[in-house]
């Protein structure tokens, strides 16, 4: 319990309680954002820095832990993490509070996205792999943190848990910082966070993690089922391994997709 209250304290020294963010994100496009950055099933929630309360999460919270989320809270966003993952969460979080305050200028913050994995409790009474993201959307006055989305995605099916990291994202393809130790942070841009596979490519690997068929893909991306095939091959060879489930959670790992 201390830890999860220190997670809170650690946030809450940042907030920029009394200013409002610059602008309110459209909530009938957060879905479709969740949805591009998850590879599995998820629940994604919309919190309001300054006054360090959560303004709306999406109905899956309630299917995927049993939980209510009438009452959603911050507090009850770390309710269902595993005990022995606590640590490693605020160790995270911690990590995250200086590569966005004391590394990055305020005007870079919204550029990156954050990445790392836990254990969540879910509805079955079962703990399995949970990827969480979060993505500053915009700032207050006084260019600090506005809203935060954040997104909590299945990965059970297709990644193992990566022990003591952190990744930082850029989104629009400038210099990314993956698999950062929790213990020792150093913020040294990786050299390899370049993608081998083009834009188009990355898209059909998402779909491909959500278990979607060629044709499906096809259908998703106006293209042939041909082409799906071919770029799948192609991805195949760019990145050098045996099947693409092993390129998916390099991937996820990484905080890619």
């Amino acid at each position: 319990m201390q830890e999860k209250e220190q997670v809170l304290s650690f946030w809450k020294q940042f907030s920029d309680e009394g200013n409002d963010p610059v602008t309110t994100p459209d909530l009938s496009v957060l879905d479709q954002i969740a949805g591009y950055f998850s590879p599995g099933s998820y629940y994604y929630y919309l919190m309001n820095f300054p006054k360090f309360k959560m303004e709306m999460v999406s109905h899956e919270y309630e299917q995927f832990t049993g939980l209510s989320n009438k009452t959603y809270s911050v507090a009850q966003w770390l309710e269902p993490v595993h005990p022995d993952d606590v640590a490693h969460v605020q160790s995270c979080e911690k990590v995250a509070g200086e590569f966005l305050f004391d590394f990055l200028s305020p005007s870079e913050i919204t550029s990156y996205k954050i990445s790392y994995c836990y254990r969540m409790k879910t509805v079955s009474g079962a703990y399995r792999n949970i990827l969480h993201q979060a993505v500053a959307l915009n700032l207050t006055p006084k260019q600090s943190i506005g809203h935060v989305l954040g997104i909590e995605a299945d990965i059970e099916h297709i990644a193992s848990i990566p022990k003591n990291t952190i990744s930082f994202i850029h989104l629009s393809g400038g210099e990314s910082f993956l698999n950062v130790s929790t213990s020792n942070p150093s913020f040294i841009a990786d050299k390899d966070a370049h993608l081998k596979i083009t834009q188009q490519e990355t898209n059909i690997l998402r779909l491909v993690s959500y278990g979607l068929s060629n044709h499906e893909i096809a259908e998703r991306l106006s293209i042939s089922a041909h082409t799906v095939k071919t770029h799948r091959a192609n991805i195949l060879k760019k990145e050098d391994k045996p099947t693409m489930t092993a390129i998916i959670s390099d991937y996820i790992r990484k905080g890619i997709i």
